[in-house]
């Protein structure tokens, strides 16, 4: 899924049946608070017993850029103003050491040892390194500009 089907989910779910028939003067940053908090009494994913932190952050992003542009465009107090993001835990993350990935390296098939070096050393996503091609690599000043990604089953150009 794309970042541009997330953003599409968010408005259609979620964002344009609670707002989208108001007038942009009815909303408040009470309405805002509310939303958020009966988001985040929804039903979570698999185990979660309510929607994260993340979730409910990500479904309200949309809604706050909308606000902000509007209101520097046609000049009112943005009612998202001092609003914050709810606060999200920290994922623990527990990487490969070095050795581990020189290791696997070692004894990953030939022809698969170019790739999991970009995936293991580079800060790329999985769709910007599934687009890269060999023609972008400047091996002369160390980059690898990307210029495509794979998304969905098509490649896009940047």
């Amino acid at each position: 899924m794309s970042y541009a089907d997330t953003v599409c989910i968010s408005l259609d779910k979620y964002l344009i049946p609670e707002f989208g028939k108001r007038r942009r003067t009815s909303i408040v940053k009470a309405n805002l608070l509310e939303f958020r908090v009966s988001l985040a009494r929804l039903p979570g994913m698999g185990k979660a017993s309510t929607m994260s932190a993340s979730r409910v952050n990500h479904i309200i992003t949309p809604l706050r850029m909308i606000l902000t542009e509007a209101s520097d465009r046609y000049d009112f107090n943005n009612p998202w103003r001092n609003i914050k993001p709810l606060k999200e835990p920290r994922t623990k993350v527990e990487p490969f050491s070095l050795d581990e990935v020189k290791k696997l390296l070692r004894n990953v098939r030939p022809d698969y040892r170019t790739y999991y070096i970009v995936r293991f050393f580079t800060e790329l996503r999985s769709s910007e390194i599934d687009g890269l091609k060999w023609q972008y690599v400047d091996f002369e000043r160390r980059q690898i500009p990307v210029r495509e990604a794979f998304v969905k089953g098509y490649m896009g150009k940047f």
